[in-house]
């Protein structure tokens, strides 16, 4: 079973700001250069509690079960 990654993709399907995302990822200590080349695991954002990265981890999940 492949690895589900939260990607670029699902931060423009939230609509999710730029320069929010930024802060946000350095808040949480996420490398946001990895995350742009490869994404980063679902897990990862699930892990966080937040309502932003619970959002970003469940569109990832439907992207990778629905191939949307």
């Amino acid at each position: 079973m492949q690895e589900i990654r939260v990607t670029i993709i699902d931060i423009r399907k939230a609509a999710y700001c730029g320069s929010g995302m930024r802060v946000w990822f350095k808040q949480h200590g996420f490398d946001l250069s990895k995350f742009l080349r490869e994404g980063l695991p679902v897990e990862q954002f699930e892990a966080t509690g937040d309502h932003y990265a619970l959002n970003l981890a469940r569109l990832a999940r439907l992207r990778c079960t629905d191939g949307r």
